[in-house]
């Protein structure tokens, strides 16, 4: 018995002498991937962050919740059209929106999480790129394109909101941040969008392969409208000098075919300076389902061609047959008057004077919803001047 002893106390001190020279039992492998530091610090790895933070701009449209597309949510308290629909319970908060009687469960709720999950992942970029990962010229560009956009998701709440929570770091518990006024929001941004457009980082025009990422351009015509909107006129003959350089940039002119501009094939043509991407392959946006309970996130297109066509149709030029038209948003039959020449339009008129009509004027068109990796544009904001 006392031979078998030894030869297992004999056993254990030499596994004992075995192991104890390394500390390889120590190191663990992470269960969830490695940390942050180390996994955002190449251009790939900047960049799949970057593309998560262009995502939002597509998700405006019918999300399974409720149907808040920018183009209409803009004018729902207008008069330019009626809300429609089967009864005044089908998009409820549009109807009570229309009447002025919206309230904290009828309201444009969605975009509001729509924009600030934008501009959370944004903030995400650009503290990912302070870490100094990947090569300069790219982290620079990534840096700039992320706070481009925060800009831009911000000036989206400012407009439909006007005071709202501002932070340009992400929050910590117990993530509150001060609610600043509508011109506190303005006074915040106009100075991060001239520094932006003061570094030059940003190319005039991406190449057609990087079609959809935030362009200088972009970025004057963000400003341009962010100043007009405030009527900030100390900034008017800036923001007219920034307009000038788009109309007398190589990389812009006019398409002398109005009607290509919205059709697919007009896509990204010379008069386009900022579209949002879309995929019409990743499958057709649709209203979910027991059997598609994910299509209202599919980055295939917007339901709204099906929301306001007129009871009866039954499909067509392009979209799927059977969806039967809602009869949403019917527009009201009125004359369409220009909006008067006043003096906020002569940076808009590239300094002709403001006191005769111009064939001139700069204009902003939009349609649609989008995602940057893919080619189908959606919204398009274009270089236009015509009458």
């Amino acid at each position: 018995m006392k031979k078998y002893i030894s030869i297992i106390a004999g056993i254990s001190v030499t596994a004992l002498a075995l192991t104890s020279c390394s500390d390889d039992f120590l190191e663990v492998t992470n269960p969830t991937g490695e940390p942050l530091e180390e996994y955002y610090n190449t251009d790939e790895h900047l960049n799949e962050a970057l593309t998560s933070a262009y995502a939002p701009l597509h998700w405006p449209d019918w999300d399974g919740v409720a149907y808040n597309d920018l183009t209409i949510d803009a004018e729902i308290m207008g008069d330019d059209f009626w809300v429609g629909g089967a009864n005044i319970s089908d998009n409820q908060h549009w109807h009570k929106l229309f009447n002025f009687e919206g309230d904290g469960n009828n309201t444009l709720s969605t975009l509001w999480g729509d924009f600030y999950s934008g501009i959370k992942r944004c903030n995400d970029v650009i503290k990912y790129c302070s870490w100094g990962g990947g090569t300069e010229a790219n982290r620079k560009s990534f840096e700039m394109q992320a706070r481009l956009l925060r800009v831009y998701y911000y000036n989206i709440l400012w407009h439909y909101y006007g005071n709202v929570p501002f932070y340009l770091e992400n929050l910590n518990e117990p993530y509150t941040a001060p609610q600043l006024s509508a011109d506190e929001i303005y006074n915040n941004l106009l100075p991060e969008l001239e520094e932006i457009i003061a570094s030059n980082v940003l190319p005039m025009r991406w190449t057609a392969s990087e079609s959809g990422r935030v362009s200088q351009a972009m970025a004057y015509m963000l400003y341009a409208e962010m100043v007009m909107y405030q009527n900030d006129q100390s900034r008017y003959s800036q923001a007219l000098g920034f307009m000038k350089q788009i109309i007398n940039d190589a990389n812009y002119s006019l398409n002398p075919d109005f009607a290509n501009l919205w059709a697919e094939a007009g896509e990204w043509c010379s008069e386009s300076i900022f579209e949002i991407n879309y995929d019409d392959d990743n499958g057709q946006r649709d209203w979910a389902s027991g059997s598609n309970p994910t299509a209202p996130l599919n980055a295939g297109g917007t339901v709204f061609p099906t929301l306001c066509s007129p009871n009866g149709w039954g499909g067509g030029e392009g979209w799927d047959g059977g969806n039967d038209g809602w009869v949403s948003c019917p527009c009201v039959l009125k004359p369409i008057t220009c909006m008067p020449t006043t003096i906020s339009a002569v940076m808009l008129h590239a300094g002709i004077s403001a006191v005769t009509p111009t064939p001139n004027a700069i204009k902003i068109h939009t349609s649609g919803t989008a995602n940057i990796a893919h080619r189908v544009s959606i919204i398009r904001t274009v270089l236009h001047r015509r009458t």
